[in-house]
């Protein structure tokens, strides 16, 4: 029980005046408080107080305005919240009730030698006075609210660091749509600023204008000029071929940058409104994320199947997410076959997508021939940042098997060690058509095996 301490002198102003309370009663009263009890007279001496409030503010602090305040070390005293503000004498609530006005839980923070870490405090402040109306003190009553505050801040550090996370996987997922983009921007500049048909046109009309004056003579006996209108068929052809690799050039680099609008609305619709659910065809999806990282597999000829007989004909979930996630393991296994080829010249790469329905779930398998995952490492590959590659960013996994768990699925890696490649297993459950899913019946090799 806290014990009441009391300036009996300085009390007796008080407690001579109707009703009459012994020490004792005043001592039961003053305990009964769940929070720190000072009392001060007008001149900030303090009166009495609890041993709570002592424990709270410390017991070098005998009075509402210590004189010794001034010199203080910067570290030590009373702050506002902020922690490093110290709190002027004037605006400290004993102070503000000793000069008349109600002070109603104004939070303070308090460091001293004896609470080197501190503690914030709601204070109540209150003027008393005698029965004439005369002021004679004023009473501060101390919380210790510290808990509140740590709560507060550790939700609002994991915010942070949540709002972090997912602002970090939504420039992953753009990133590796703006690496196809410049891919494909680059294949276009190179097509051309190489542009052959147009420099063979070139030379035809130079040797057509140098021969101008008697063309058709040189069109029928010159055995240079019986070769143009042949070699103005062979231009066509190749201009409708260079036209044609612009037009896959220009649909790849609008396919990815629809992706990255996909990309920003899928996260505007998580920030803002509920998931929005569709109906997919799984094949289609697939292909879509290929398409993504087709340039990423041709550069690299990495041969790629994707087995889609047991997968169903259409499934009911958010595909914009879904998409993300199967870029990501596709991304993720083409960089394990990097790092393989990096460290001990593979020489075949691949990789093995099969998507089916197990137990009423979807069951997608992505298996490659990487570098493979070291038993120890296995745990770790799902965490926030967690990478062994030299570029990567440990996000991408990360935000699959996140996407995964939120949808109620699991997320499963499966390696047998460096240099034996892996599996990434995804079980998840998925809405279907109400007259069940069809099977296709059909293996699909979207890069036909080298």
């Amino acid at each position: 029980m806290c014990r009441l301490k009391i300036r009996c002198g300085a009390a007796d102003r008080f407690m001579n005046d109707e009703p009459q309370f012994d020490a004792a009663a005043l001592e039961e009263i003053i305990n009964a408080f769940d929070a720190g009890v000072m009392v001060a007279d007008t001149s900030g001496n303090l009166l009495l107080s609890n041993d709570l409030a002592v424990q709270m503010v410390g017991a070098e602090v005998s009075g509402a305005a210590p004189p010794n305040m001034q010199s203080w070390a910067p570290d030590h005293g009373f702050f506002f919240p902020d922690q490093s503000t110290r709190m002027p004498l004037e605006t400290m609530p004993m102070v503000r009730a000793l000069g008349g006005e109600q002070v109603d839980e104004e939070t303070m923070f308090l460091r001293n030698p004896s609470i080197p870490d501190g503690v914030f405090l709601d204070v109540s402040a209150r003027p008393l006075k005698d029965l004439r109306g005369t002021q004679w003190g004023a009473m501060a009553l101390f919380r210790d609210v510290t808990d509140r505050y740590t709560v507060a801040k550790a939700l609002s550090e994991a915010f942070d660091t949540g709002r972090q996370e997912v602002l970090r996987t939504v420039l992953h997922n753009i990133g590796n749509a703006m690496n196809s983009v410049a891919a494909g921007l680059g294949t276009i500049e190179e097509l051309v600023r190489s542009n052959t048909p147009l420099r063979h046109l070139g030379a035809l009309t130079e040797a057509l204008q140098a021969h101008q004056d008697d063309l058709a003579n040189y069109l029928r006996d010159d055995p240079q000029g019986s070769k143009a209108v042949p070699f103005l068929a062979a231009l066509v052809e190749d201009f409708n071929a260079l036209n044609e690799q612009l037009s896959k050039a220009r649909a790849r680099v609008a396919r990815n940058v629809d992706y990255i609008v996909e990309v920003i609305r899928s996260q505007q619709r998580t920030w803002y409104a509920k998931t929005a659910l569709t109906d997919a065809d799984p094949s289609d999806t697939l292909r879509d994320a290929v398409a993504v990282l087709d340039q990423s597999l041709s550069n690299r000829n990495i041969a790629l199947k994707v087995d889609c007989q047991d997968a169903p004909e259409r499934i009911r979930i958010d595909e914009s997410r879904f998409k993300q996630m199967l870029v990501n393991l596709i991304k993720n296994a083409i960089e394990a076959t990097d790092e393989l080829r990096r460290t001990a010249g593979l020489e075949s790469p691949r990789i093995d997508i099969s998507v089916r329905v197990e137990d009423n779930l979807l069951v997608i398998n992505v298996t490659d021939n990487g570098i493979g995952i070291a038993a120890d490492t296995l745990p770790n590959i799902c965490v926030a940042g967690y990478t062994t590659k030299e570029f990567g960013t440990g996000l991408g996994l990360y935000a699959t098997a996140s996407y995964v768990a939120a949808a109620g699925g699991v997320f499963e890696p499966f390696s047998d060690g460096i240099g034996k490649g892996t599996t990434i297993s995804v079980r998840m459950p998925f809405h279907d058509r109400a007259d069940g899913y069809g099977k296709r019946g059909r293996t699909e090799a979207v890069r036909a095996w080298k």
